[in-house]
């Protein structure tokens, strides 16, 4: 019924049209519910093949099609900033970023399904422990929960602001949780 796949982003190019097409449209629509610009292949690639880490995504499919994802890396936290948000412990973390589930495959068990195979992936397990962390919305209530069914605890609460150019003024965006699964 369901299917998953881990793909490094370094390797989008390698995949064919058809692969690269249905990615780029889950990352559009995904893009277009964070109010985010749409954004081409090579620009995505470009935006991740120069970090230090390595970033990938991994899908879940139903019906040969793709019905959710996220992108991950693995990160060494070394001075205790975590996601350039928060302040934790250092060490070595899986961070999750940009949960989504397509409109049509909502309130189908995709997202606990997507998370919970995720740790269940060979590929992922290793000698090394990781703990893995994401953030998520206060008002997001049913990732929240699905975050929850998985095994995450809340760490921290904060407000995403962010300061108007050229004053001291910082406007307010959203509340959101570190999540922590270890």
């Amino acid at each position: 019924m369901y299917s998953f796949k881990m793909i490094p982003i370094r390797e989008f190019l390698d995949l064919s049209k058809n692969e690269i097409s249905e990615i780029m449209n889950f990352i559009n629509e995904e893009n277009k519910a964070y109010d985010s610009p749409k954004i081409n292949v090579k620009d995505f690639v470009n935006k991740f093949k120069n970090r230090k880490d390595e970033y990938l995504y991994f899908f879940i499919f139903k019906d040969n099609k793709i019905a959710g994802g996220f992108r991950f890396y693995k990160i060494l936290i070394k001075d205790k900033i975590l996601l350039h948000r928060f302040t934790y412990k250092n060490g070595l973390y899986y961070c999750i970023q940009s949960v989504y589930v397509l409109p049509n495959y909502r309130k189908q068990g995709i997202c606990t399904e997507l998370i919970s195979n995720f740790f269940k992936s060979n590929n992922l397990l290793s000698k090394d422990t990781f703990e893995t962390i994401l953030a998520v919305d206060k008002k997001n209530i049913p990732a929240f929960k699905c975050y929850k069914k998985n095994g995450f605890k809340e760490v921290i609460e904060r407000k995403v602001t962010n300061k108007l150019v050229g004053t001291s003024n910082y406007t307010e965006y959203f509340t959101e949780y570190l999540m922590i699964r270890k």
